[in-house]
């Protein structure tokens, strides 16, 4: 009988789901939705290694102005026995020393006002948990969420974002019965750590953004991004 063939590398790691992109393009909408209600741009530019670049507004340039990518399923949710790690490698520019919001992880139903106006941080109520920056500070925030219960943290400023650098962010989502732990590392260092109940999550997507903290235009670029779940 002939020899049977070597297991795909897909099927080696059947027993979870998710993906990794490197922004060697962008496809709108397939894998990726843009969300841009002020006229900005998601797109994949000529770099090497392949770059997402996120700009809030067209030619004409307002606070507030936010441009978001997500994934245009909700594939991911927390549940028990499946954990989940989200991981990506983001910088951004200031006009002003700390006027960018910022946004990465998952969310579930993003759409504008995923981050609220005037350095409000993420929406009041949903599934989640992210990484963002608001104007006027330079820390990254931490934050777990199902429906309007929140557990928020502030970093220290060993995890300072400096403008124009490249930073790894990690999300590690670990269950245990009906609670579960997220655990948040800047470039590799644990920098916060929630456990919560997470029984009335819903499904969640991948999500990117950046929002104006004034009259300026603020950019956001992602090398890559990637999330897996256990099925």
């Amino acid at each position: 009988m002939p020899k049977l063939l070597d297991l795909a590398p897909e099927l080696a790691h059947r027993r979870q789901h998710g993906l990794f992109d490197d922004f060697h393009w962008n496809l709108n909408p397939h894998l990726w939705t843009a969300e841009l209600p002020d006229g900005g741009s998601a797109a994949a530019g000529d770099a090497a290694g392949g770059v997402l670049s996120l700009l809030p507004s067209d030619a004409t340039v307002a606070d507030n102005d936010e441009a978001y990518l997500r994934t245009t399923r909700e594939v991911f949710r927390f549940a028990a026995d499946k954990p989940l790690r989200f991981e990506c490698r983001l910088r951004f520019t200031e006009a002003n020393l700390d006027d960018a919001n910022v946004l990465a992880g998952l969310m579930d139903a993003v759409s504008a006002g995923a981050l609220q106006d005037d350095g409000g941080g993420p929406r009041a109520s949903y599934s989640g948990a992210v990484f963002f920056k608001v104007d006027g500070s330079q820390l990254w925030q931490c934050e777990t969420s199902v429906g309007a219960s929140q557990t928020t943290s502030v970093t220290s400023a060993s995890s300072v974002m400096a403008p124009g650098t490249w930073q790894t962010l990690r999300i590690e989502f670990r269950p245990s019965g009906g609670d579960g732990e997220t655990a948040f590392l800047v470039d590799g260092l644990l920098v916060a750590r929630h456990t919560f109940s997470f029984s009335s999550a819903t499904e969640m997507q991948v999500v990117l953004g950046v929002k104006n903290g004034s009259t300026n235009n603020e950019t956001l670029q992602v090398d890559y991004v990637a999330c897996h779940q256990l099925r």
